[in-house]
């Protein structure tokens, strides 16, 4: 009975030990997919098409099958786009079928997105996130910016009903900005997030109402581009440019 006993003993503290190494070797291998030679904004003319690569960089010690998502934040009327990956999509499919191997220490340029603004002008944003096939939560993104026919930003306003960003201000910040937002009625959880050039998130901000002003620390981050997503129960449904200077 006694040798049952440690033996259960022994199986269970080697569960633990095998648990903790798989938790230490998924966090050292959480974040390793980087996005280098950010096209920043693309004016066009509104009969000019365009096409925006992305090199995305493997930095970890092994393969990393590699997928991609869109996700469309703000599309003019009239401006289409679709990607190409693993294959060229028709511009109605938001999600790669396939997945291109990045092996260790190299990068892929195959990503490129394709934009039309079929003679409109206007300004579209579009997100592009790339991530590990065996570990989503290893991921990158960036945001296209697109600009057609001199129009350079979205309107500062917003439909309650759709929900957004308003102005920032200061913009460029310092310390500080400010931000007005409106969540779509009904939201159960609204959240700011804050991302780099390169698709790391570095800030996260929950909401606590449904509409308001909201104050936003910077003066622990690095001077550069930083972009801000207004979320609503786990949907991005806006998003505007910051810039930081020290």
């Amino acid at each position: 009975m006694a040798y049952h006993n440690k033996s259960a003993i022994i199986m269970k503290k080697l569960s633990i030990i095998f648990l903790l190494l798989f938790s230490l070797q998924s966090f050292i291998h959480g974040q390793s997919l980087v996005l280098d030679q950010l096209p920043g904004l693309m004016q066009l003319d509104i009969h000019e098409d365009a096409v925006g690569s992305l090199h995305v960089k493997n930095t970890s010690d092994a393969p990393i099958f590699v997928m991609v998502e869109r996700v469309t934040n703000n599309l003019a009327t009239g401006h289409e786009n679709y990607m190409c990956w693993d294959v060229c999509y028709n511009p109605d499919v938001d999600e790669s079928i396939g997945a291109l191997r990045v092996l260790p220490g190299e990068f892929s340029d195959s990503f490129k997105l394709n934009f039309y603004p079929n003679g409109q002008p206007g300004y579209s944003e579009v997100t592009i996130r790339f991530y590990d096939r065996d570990n989503p939560s290893n991921a990158a993104e960036y945001t296209f910016q697109v600009s057609a026919g001199g129009v350079t930003d979205v309107e500062d306003s917003f439909s309650p009903n759709m929900g957004g960003i308003g102005s920032l201000y200061p913009n460029p910040a310092r310390d500080y900005t400010t931000l007005d937002y409106e969540l779509p009625f009904g939201t159960r959880r609204g959240l700011v997030k804050v991302y780099n050039l390169v698709g790391r998130q570095v800030k996260q901000m929950p909401l606590t109402s449904l509409s308001g002003s909201l104050e936003l620390n910077t003066d622990n981050l690095n001077a550069g581009v930083y972009f801000l997503f207004l979320s609503a129960d786990g949907k991005e449904i806006d998003s505007k440019k910051l810039i930081i200077s020290k």
